[in-house]
């Protein structure tokens, strides 16, 4: 039962089956050093901080969207909608990627 709560625990965090083998195996063979965690711990982290970072820029980009909608949207027929104008700009699509 405690391998299945730290595997989901760990799944929780956001690590992959495949990563979760790794602590497993610290866990398993006593004498294992255990940099290999920290390591992978590490890499994790940086991973969710670029992740997050993205995310920041296309919240900013959705508000903008939102923003021009709420304040310039003629209501109507689609092709005046302000927010679909502002989804086919580049810089929309650019702050999505």
């Amino acid at each position: 039962m405690d391998r299945l709560t730290f595997i989901r625990r760990c799944r929780s965090f956001g690590f992959s089956i495949a990563q979760v083998r790794v602590p497993m195996l610290v866990m398993a063979v006593p004498y294992r050093d255990c940099q290999g965690t920290l390591d992978l711990a590490r890499e994790h982290l940086s991973d969710v901080r670029v992740r997050m970072a993205g995310l920041r820029a296309l919240e900013a980009t959705l508000t903008d969207i939102v923003s021009l909608g709420e304040d310039d949207c003629p209501g109507g027929r689609g092709p005046d909608c302000t927010v679909l104008r502002a989804l086919k700009t580049d810089d929309a699509a650019r702050a999505q990627a």
